[in-house]
């Protein structure tokens, strides 16, 4: 199974509903659950939902979000699937949370929130205190510490019965940041005994990737060496925001090197909305090409639906199509046919739903090439460091839609840095790299 975590999972539960609503006839909420367990059976949920800009922080949040929470929860269609609560670090970073309620915030969430919903999700993210990139509501790094430690010094009192529900956050982006959370993971972490982990502020799917290292591998240099020091065999680490489908080759290529060079059995989670916003709001999808492992960006607005899609000789309708059926049919859901495509609105949440669960899908695909290609080719990293950048090369410029860039070639690159650094664990290494090369 793949890791993917659907963070888009409000919206997938609002075409569903409607779906099932308004089009009852085309699938019912068991055969959409077989089809999710099968494809990604990971959702996040976040407290932020709860979270008004400029409003304090009270107790009221603990009720406000669970009733958001337990709504999705209760569906028939995600039963079985493993959630993530994500605790609201992205308003503080954002402003929506003023000085005086960041210090309410962190009671309210150790004391009050996890014990109301600690038998009803699989994993929590800790009370991640960092500034964002245009503001921050701390006034030095002394201050930002302070809270950190308020916040990460409520991991040492949960209950150990959930302590391996919760996800460490250690964030690194900056000079500061780094300092203040590798201060914190020696004394804190250390003491706690915590095994998961995870990182955020990293974006490098959305921009021409010319960095000489993967920047999210960087705190895998402290965490590894922390897990290596306990001699913790097993770990996950999710990755905020970096889950393309690009992405997707990097992080199975660092579990298995992880599992090769320090024996951890590390998983690999991330996450990512735009990709179903780029669905609904842009108004594209993408073509499979199975025989290539290959994928390619295709528009299906109403002035594209009828022009043929190169390279193939089909319409973009009638591959929009044969893609959605392909993935749904088998589950026993009706197959979409031309008469959705009138403009009724109504008619029209069938196609969006079901070219969601098509983008669901693909996770599970392009993870099944990555494992395909990593078993013929990672055995070269021994013999040929060449040859595998080579071949890694191909794989990602074959992902690219055969399109060979400098971008594909530097992202090759760059993943074979990655790859060495995180075998060596440098520290000096680590903090020449945040001091230097990310900007």
């Amino acid at each position: 199974m793949n890791n993917f975590v659907n963070s888009a999972v409000q919206s997938l539960k609002s075409h569903i509903d409607s779906l099932l609503k308004y089009n009852s006839s085309m699938a019912t909420p068991d055969q959409i659950n077989k089809f999710l367990i099968d494809t990604v059976d990971k959702y996040l949920s976040t407290v932020g939902v709860a979270i008004y800009r400029d409003k304090d922080i009270t107790s009221h949040i603990v009720k406000r979000y669970s009733k958001v929470y337990r709504r999705i929860k209760s569906k028939a269609y995600l039963k079985g699937i493993e959630t993530t609560i994500d605790s609201g670090g992205y308003q503080i970073q954002n402003g929506f949370v003023n000085k005086k309620s960041v210090y309410n915030f962190i009671d309210i969430f150790y004391k009050e929130l996890i014990p109301e919903l600690k038998d009803e999700f699989d994993y929590i993210f800790s009370l991640d205190i960092a500034p964002g990139i245009d503001l921050s509501i701390y006034d030095d790094e002394a201050e930002l510490e302070k809270m950190l430690r308020l916040s990460y010094n409520h991991i040492l009192n949960i209950d150990k019965d959930y302590i391996n529900k919760c996800i460490y956050i250690h964030h690194f982006r900056t000079p500061e940041l780094n300092r203040v959370y590798s201060r914190v993971l020696n004394d804190i972490g250390y003491q706690s005994n915590i095994q998961n982990f995870g990182t955020g502020g990293v974006t490098e799917s959305n921009k021409t990737f010319t960095s000489p290292i993967v920047q999210y591998c960087l705190p895998l240099i402290p965490i590894i060496s922390y897990l290596k020091s306990k001699n913790i065999k097993s770990s996950r680490f999710h990755v905020l925001g970096v889950g393309g489908y690009k992405d997707i080759i990097i992080h199975k290529l660092m579990e298995r090197h992880v599992k090769e060079i320090h024996d951890i059995d590390l998983k690999i989670t991330y996450d990512s909305a735009s990709l179903f916003k780029s669905l609904a709001v842009s108004r594209f999808t993408y073509y499979v090409d199975h025989t290539k492992r290959s994928y390619h960006k295709m528009f299906f607005k109403s002035n594209d639906l009828d022009l043929v899609f190169k390279p193939t000789s089909k319409t973009v309708k009638e591959l929009l199509i044969s893609e959605c059926n392909d993935i749904i049919v088998p589950y026993g859901m009706s197959p979409l046919t031309n008469s959705f495509f009138t403009g009724n609105k109504i008619l029209e949440n069938v196609i969006y739903t079901y070219g969601f669960f098509h983008m669901l899908n693909m996770y599970k695909l392009i993870d099944t090439w990555c494992d395909e290609f990593l078993d013929e080719a990672y055995p070269l990293i021994k013999n040929d460091a060449h040859i595998f950048v080579q071949e890694l090369d191909q794989f990602i410029t074959n992902l690219n839609g055969h399109k060979r860039t400098r971008s594909t070639f530097n992202r090759s690159t760059s993943i074979f840095n990655s790859l060495e650094m995180v075998k060596e664990l440098d520290m000096e290494f680590y903090n020449y790299s945040i001091n230097n090369l990310i900007t």
